[in-house]
């Protein structure tokens, strides 16, 4: 009984993710702000910002295969991959599956905390979706 609890929780999570995302405006300052907030991150941790076009095309490939195959396709966020990781959640009654795609761990890894609960996915999900509409693949690429 809890653990379908627990996946109708996260289902309606999902649901209502998306409806919040139809109102809210176009323009958001966090998300818009994203590449000052990673170049002054990179800055502060004195690591050195390389650009998207000096990565070599196959590991960009790479990095899309190992993470996030629908990454072109997906709207930021991956419905199968949620879905999946809630099956697999319920069946060992632990967060251990991500399910996230590239923009979800953008926003998680530059937005969020690392904790794992209904509420910072229900976070990300939202952001995900704000980061694909302010941003096209290449920029989220490059700030991933």
């Amino acid at each position: 009984m809890i653990k379908i609890l627990k996946g109708f929780l996260l289902m309606m999570t999902i649901v209502i993710s998306i409806l919040l995302v139809s109102f809210i405006k176009e323009e958001n300052p966090v998300v818009r702000s994203l590449p000052v907030l990673i170049e002054s991150k990179i800055h502060a941790q004195g690591e050195t910002y390389v650009p998207l076009s000096k990565i070599p095309l196959p590991l960009q490939h790479a990095v899309i295969d190992t993470e996030d195959r629908s990454f072109y396709t997906n709207p930021g966020v991956s419905f199968e991959g949620i879905i999946r990781s809630v099956v697999r959640d319920l069946s060992s009654e632990s967060f251990q599956e991500g399910g996230s795609t590239i923009t979800q761990q953008l926003a998680k890894n530059q937005l969020l905390t690392d904790e794992k609960n209904v509420s910072r996915k229900f976070k990300e999900i939202i952001l995900a979706f704000l980061i694909t509409r302010n941003f096209s693949k290449q920029d989220i690429l490059a700030m991933y």
